[in-house]
């Protein structure tokens, strides 16, 4: 049966030959294509889908985005072809990620972990025991960042990362020098 997304015509035809005469009908319908748009909102590019009114589409791969995750389209992709054409746009939402932070003898660091969005930077504060000052020297993953006082704040982060960091003995000098 035809629906208001297909294409149909009809005939009827009446055939004389000698003493035989007859009617008959013909019709014949053609299901219309449309087209989903995919914008990709700053993702990668999807290709359109065309293809029949109600045939079941199958969902391309998602698009990929730098520092962010797909999260779906709007509005959701259908699961049959629509009547209409369609534009869907993807939506994201902003990466997190991990900075793991250790500490050697002689101090601590708090806290030992953050989740941090992509394209942020974070901080750790040291906190030396005592007769110890925080080594300027950073080991790790993390992008190189900047001390103030006893806070390392990392560089900027594009990916979960870790921070460690030790104490140096702070020498005490006793007696005269000459």
């Amino acid at each position: 049966s035809a629906s208001s997304a297909d294409t149909c015509s009809s005939q009827t035809r009446t055939c004389t030959n000698g003493s035989l005469s007859g009617t008959y009908s013909y019709s014949s319908c053609s299901v219309n294509q449309y087209t989903i748009n995919f914008n990709s909102n700053g993702g990668s590019a999807v290709s359109s889908i065309i293809q029949a009114y109600g045939t079941l589409i199958s969902a391309p791969a998602n698009p990929i985005r730098t520092g962010y995750n797909f999260t779906g389209w709007s509005p959701s992709l259908p699961t049959y072809m629509p009547s209409g054409n369609l534009t869907v746009t993807a939506s994201w939402a902003p990466a997190t990620f991990v900075v793991t932070a250790t500490d050697g003898p002689n101090g601590s660091i708090n806290p030992s972990s953050r989740s941090v969005t992509y394209g942020n930077t974070t901080t750790f504060t040291l906190y030396p025991s005592a007769g110890y000052n925080n080594s300027t020297s950073v080991g790790g993953t993390c992008p190189s960042g900047s001390w103030s006082g006893d806070t390392y704040q990392t560089g900027v982060i594009t990916g979960s990362c870790s921070v460690s960091f030790s104490f140096d003995f702070i020498p005490v000098m006793s007696g005269n020098i000459s």
